[in-house]
């Protein structure tokens, strides 16, 4: 049976002009060549996205490890500041000898570059930090705003109720350390390596 097939094939081939075949080939050789353009075409595509997909965890890495290392960083300055307000005696002397400024240099956050590229790359973070970052960054503000709004208040009208401005701080300090911990849960426990590197490189 097989033999027969063969040799009715090879009946139509013998028949069959060069020209035919010639264009035969041409088309298989025209859709293996789609095929393969295809191919690379999509492994190509899978390559990118591996890398691409590879440069995002790195970069959220990196951002979260520094966010991480940023908290740290603001609770040190909480417990600086939260020292500072326990003296009440050293503040009113501070206060009534060299105005509030004077007062306020220890009492406030630093603003860094830090804040302002972790607030630009806050994208970058775990998803239970996107949000809580951008209101770490505004608390700060809120808190450093306040403190010299009731600091000058009080130079001006030379009362010095420093136990309630203390309470409108420890509140807001409060709310900072709230969502210090929430970022905490987020970056930190998953990047403790990195923090104990970047904090040696600073």
């Amino acid at each position: 049976m097989i033999a027969e097939y063969a040799s009715a094939f090879w009946e139509v081939a013998k028949g069959t002009k060069s020209e035919v075949w010639a264009a035969w080939f041409q088309a298989v050789g025209s859709v293996g060549a789609i095929v393969a353009a295809i191919w690379v075409a999509r492994h190509q595509t899978n390559v990118t996205r591996t890398i691409a997909k590879e440069e995002l965890a790195r970069q959220s890495e990196a951002v979260s490890a520094l966010a991480t290392v940023h908290a740290l960083n603001i609770r040190n300055e909480i417990r600086r500041i939260r020292k500072i307000i326990a003296d009440n005696e050293a503040n009113l002397e501070v206060l009534g000898k060299s105005g509030a400024q004077a007062a306020l240099v220890d009492l406030l956050f630093t603003s860094t570059g830090i804040d302002s590229y972790l607030l630009s790359s806050a994208s970058s973070l775990p998803k239970e930090a996107r949000l809580s970052y951008p209101q770490l960054i505004a608390l700060k503000e809120m808190y450093n705003a306040r403190m010299r709004e009731l600091y000058e208040g009080m130079e001006k009208a030379k009362d010095t109720n420093l136990p309630a401005v203390n309470n409108a701080a420890h509140t807001l300090l409060g709310a900072i350390e709230t969502l210090l911990d929430e970022i905490r849960k987020a970056t930190g426990a998953t990047n403790d390596g990195a923090v104990l590197q970047m904090r040696d490189v600073q």
